[in-house]
């Protein structure tokens, strides 16, 4: 019975890992997309100050989303390492 309650639970994370990860990559494409396509903002804004500071806060959101995924990578390779050591 623990094994199947187990099972259940690391397919259950798989899943949820793989969807937290095609979220996060479909965000970073539609942040690239839209970073690229804003550039041209920085010179047509009202001021070059304001363009600039969409295309900064643009990029440091790209950032952040790269951080999140690679955060969600490393812990989770780590977690498969863990849970291989503890069965060997």
């Amino acid at each position: 019975m623990q094994e199947f309650i187990s099972k259940i639970y690391k397919n259950f994370l798989k899943l949820a890992f793989n969807i937290t990860i095609i979220v996060l990559t479909v965000s970073l494409f539609v942040g690239i997309y839209r970073t690229v396509s804003e550039i041209g903002l920085t010179l047509s804004e009202a001021t070059v100050r304001l363009g600039f500071k969409e295309l900064v806060t643009n990029v440091l959101s790209l950032v952040v989303v790269l951080e999140l995924i690679r955060a969600f990578i490393d812990f989770f390779e780590h977690e498969r390492v863990r849970v291989e050591l503890k069965i060997s």
